[in-house]
C-alpha cells in the first residue's frame, strides 16, 4: 500500500486529536470527581447509579418522616405525662372531699381548685405541635377538639389517626385522636355504675361493686329494694326483664349482695323503701367524669341520707377518674414504645443511607489516583505524538533540493 505524504499528515493529525480528547475527558473528571461524565461513558453503571439515587431519595424521606413522627410523638406524649399528673392531683383532691370532718364550705374550696384543673385539662387536650397543629384532632387538626359548651365539653375532632411512612413496610401513628384518648373512660367500675335513689332517706352507702363471674353477666339494668320490717330485707329485681330475682334477703350492713355475676354492698342502714340502682357502664368524657366529681362536692348535703350520696357519689367519681387516666396511661405507653420504635428504625434508616451512598460513590467516584497517573501517560503521549509529527511533517524531498 502507497503511503502518501496527505495520508501521512492526516493520520498524525488523527491521533493528537484522538490523545488532546482523551486528554480533556480525564480533566474533566479530576475536575469534577465523577467517573462518570455522561451516561454513555458507562450505560449499565449509569443506570444503577440512577436506581440507587432513587433509593437514597426514598430513604431520606422515610428519615424525615421519622423525624417529625419522633416530633409528634414527643410533644403528645409529653402532654399525656402531664394530664396523667393532673388526674393523679385532681384525684387526690376528691379523697380529700370525702373527710367527714370537712364542712360544705371546705368541699367548696375543693371545688373551685378542681375547676381549675378541669379548665387546665382543657387546655392540654387541646394542645397544638410546633407547627400550631392540634395534636388530638384526629385528621381535622386545624380545629381545637374539645370546646367547653353549656352542655358540657364537646368533641369537634374525627376518629382518625394520623400516621406516617416511616420504613417500607411500617406507618407508624403520629398521634390520637382526643375521642380515643379522652372519651373512653368508663362509668362505675367500668362493668356497671351504682347509685343510691334521690329519695332515700336512710344512710345507706352502696358500694362501686365488682363482677365476681363474668359469665353470668346479662348486662340488664337491676335495683336493689329495701322493704320495712324489724329485721331489714332487701329484693332484687332485673328491672330490664321485669322479674324479681330474689326477695326477703336478711340485709347486714357491709354483707355481700350478689346477682347475676354482679357484686355489691352497702355500709349503714338504708331505711324502708330506700333503693340501689345498678346500670351497666357506658363510655364516659374523662370532662364529664371531672364535671359530675365537681358537681358532687359543690352541692351541699345534711343528714345521713344526704352523706351516703355523698359517699356514693364520691365512691363512683374516684372509680371514673382512675378509669379515664388508665385509658390516658394506655396511650401514652403506646406513644412511648412507638418512639422507642422509631429510634431502632432511625438508626436502621441512617445505616442504609450510608450503605447506598457507599455503592453509589463506587459507581461514580473518581479514583483520583487512577486518574492523575492516567493523565499523566496521557500528556506523555501527546507530547510523543506532537514530536514525532513534528518530525515525519519535515521529511520530503523538496528539503534536499536545491
Amino acid at each position: 500500500m502507497r503511503i502518501s505524504t496527505a495520508m501521512i499528515h492526516e493520520g498524525s493529525v488523527q491521533a493528537m486529536q484522538k490523545q488532546q480528547s482523551e486528554l480533556l475527558r480525564t480533566q474533566q473528571q479530576l475536575s469534577s470527581g465523577q467517573r462518570m461524565l455522561a451516561p454513555s461513558d458507562d450505560p449499565i453503571g449509569a443506570s444503577q447509579a440512577l436506581t440507587l439515587r432513587s433509593a437514597e431519595a426514598i430513604t431520606a424521606q422515610y428519615a424525615t418522616n421519622q423525624s417529625a413522627a419522633q416530633a409528634s410523638l414527643s410533644l403528645a406524649e409529653s402532654s399525656l405525662g402531664t394530664i396523667g399528673e393532673l388526674l393523679n392531683s385532681a384525684r387526690t383532691l376528691v379523697v380529700n372531699a370525702g373527710n367527714g370532718s370537712l364542712t360544705n364550705s371546705d368541699r367548696q374550696s375543693i371545688a373551685i381548685e378542681l375547676r381549675g384543673m378541669y379548665k387546665e385539662l382543657l387546655g392540654l387536650a387541646n394542645s397544638r405541635d410546633g407547627q400550631g397543629r392540634f395534636l388530638f384532632a384526629g385528621f381535622q387538626d386545624g380545629t381545637a377538639p374539645f370546646s367547653d359548651t353549656a352542655a358540657g365539653v364537646v368533641y369537634n375532632g374525627d376518629q382518625g389517626r394520623p400516621a406516617m411512612a416511616v420504613s417500607g413496610a411500617r406507618e407508624m401513628p403520629a398521634s390520637d385522636n382526643g375521642h380515643s384518648i379522652f372519651e373512653l373512660g368508663r362509668s362505675g367500675n367500668g362493668v356497671f355504675e351504682t347509685s343510691t335513689a334521690a329519695a332515700n332517706t336512710g344512710s345507706g352507702i352502696a358500694s362501686v361493686g365488682l363482677v365476681y363471674d363474668a359469665s353470668l353477666l346479662t348486662g340488664h339494668s337491676y335495683r336493689v329494694d329495701f322493704a320495712a320490717g324489724a329485721a331489714r330485707s332487701y329484693s332484687v329485681i332485673d328491672v330490664t326483664a321485669g322479674t324479681t330475682l330474689s326477695a326477703g334477703n336478711a340485709y347486714a350492713s357491709g354483707t355481700a349482695i350478689r346477682f347475676d355475676g354482679i357484686e355489691i354492698s352497702l355500709e349503714g342502714a338504708p331505711a324502708a323503701g330506700d333503693s340501689v340502682n345498678v346500670v351497666p357502664s357506658t363510655n364516659q368524657s374523662i370532662f364529664k367524669t371531672l364535671s359530675d366529681a365537681i358537681t358532687t362536692i359543690s352541692t351541699p348535703y345534711t343528714g345521713a341520707a344526704g352523706s351516703a350520696r355523698f359517699a356514693t357519689q364520691l365512691g363512683s367519681a374516684l372509680a371514673e377518674i382512675d378509669s379515664g387516666t388508665e385509658r390516658v396511661l394506655t396511650v401514652r405507653s403506646e406513644f412511648g414504645s412507638y418512639l422507642s420504635e422509631l429510634e431502632t428504625l432511625r438508626s436502621a434508616t441512617a445505616g442504609r443511607s450510608e450503605f447506598l451512598a457507599r455503592q453509589r460513590a463506587g459507581l461514580e467516584d473518581l479514583d483520583y489516583a487512577k486518574a492523575a497517573s492516567e493523565l499523566s501517560r496521557q500528556q506523555l503521549v501527546l507530547e510523543a505524538a506532537q514530536r514525532t509529527y513534528a518530525k515525519v511533517s519535515s521529511m520530503s524531498l523538496f528539503n534536499y533540493l536545491g
